[in-house]
């Protein structure tokens, strides 16, 4: 009960007060309980902002072909080349030359006859010098090729009598005797794919100082590791070349890399494969199938 001075009880004041102060606990409450949520907001969109990955192209990792001494594993050697793959895709169109655009597919039925008057497939004749004229273990890249790219397995089987030795001889000798408009790339591979010389990623000129450190460079890399044909096919394809010269002493490609080739070459390259140290000619081989699948040759090269 509530008294005021005079001893007169105003119970309508009482309500009044009762109802003011129930109204004030309650703001108070509804006050107290949005701030927390708005601290929980803001902490959660921190939270959020911490986490979200930040991706850059300089942290890209590099495709170099480094020697360690020891394999990685498969599944690092993926991901290392989808990421250095993903770098080439941005890097490619401004190799794209003057006159050559909109990803349309060139038309290669002048490139396709270069081999007819060379030995057959499976040949153990002498074939003679292996740049002589153009051409790649008898094998002309066209007159009209002005884009090669030289595929070339650096796995650790390579290092054996003399295989690296010859194929970088021949390398070489290729590059020297091609017509002075011709552009050209060397990749080569293990596990892992890489141009030649990473600081050159591009098409390179016919300059006698690029073809002495090509030449340089193949002589000194050491063979190493397993053999994964995929990302160094996958590399070279997505340069759009008009030619690929791609050798090997492992013919051992898969099904469905023939297929995933297939997909990768939107520029329809003539893809020529040379399997070295083949006594023989092997009829219905992989290598031999992937040639026919792109109108090239191919070739056994013996010992």
């Amino acid at each position: 009960m509530v008294s005021f001075p005079g001893g007169k009880f105003h119970w309508r004041i009482a309500i009044i007060v009762s109802a003011a102060v129930h109204v004030l606990l309650c703001a108070a409450g509804w006050f107290w309980r949005s701030a927390e949520d708005s601290k929980n907001v803001s902490t959660h969109r921190v939270n959020l902002q911490i986490k979200r990955p930040s991706v850059r192209l300089g942290d890209r990792p590099d495709a170099r072909l480094t020697p360690t001494g020891e394999e990685s594993s498969e599944t690092q050697d993926s991901v290392g080349f989808q990421s250095s793959f993903s770098a080439q895709l941005l890097i490619n169109p401004m190799l794209e030359p003057a006159g050559v655009g909109n990803g349309a597919p060139r038309d290669k039925s002048h490139l396709t006859a270069a081999t007819s008057n060379y030995p057959t497939t499976g040949t153990t004749g002498n074939l003679g010098s292996p740049g002589k004229g153009g051409r790649f273990f008898g094998v002309a890249a066209g007159e009209q090729a002005k884009r090669i790219v030289f595929v070339v397995d650096a796995s650790s089987s390579m290092g054996r009598g003399g295989l690296w030795q010859r194929a970088a001889r021949a390398v070489t000798e290729t590059i020297d005797s091609l017509p002075a408009d011709t552009s050209y790339q060397v990749i080569v591979y293990h596990s892992r794919a890489r141009a030649l010389m990473p600081a050159r990623p591009g098409w390179l000129g016919h300059d006698a100082d690029t073809r002495r450190q090509v030449s340089q460079a193949l002589h000194e890399l050491l063979p190493e590791g397993k053999t994964d044909h995929a990302p160094a096919l996958n590399l070279a394809l997505a340069m759009r070349p008009d030619v690929v010269f791609f050798l090997t002493d492992a013919d051992d490609l898969s099904f469905e890399l023939l297929r995933q080739v297939d997909a990768w070459n939107h520029a329809k390259a003539v893809i020529h494969t040379f399997e070295l140290n083949a006594p023989h000619n092997r009829p219905g081989s992989p290598l031999q199938m992937l040639a026919q699948r792109h109108n090239g040759e191919h070739r056994a090269i013996p010992p």
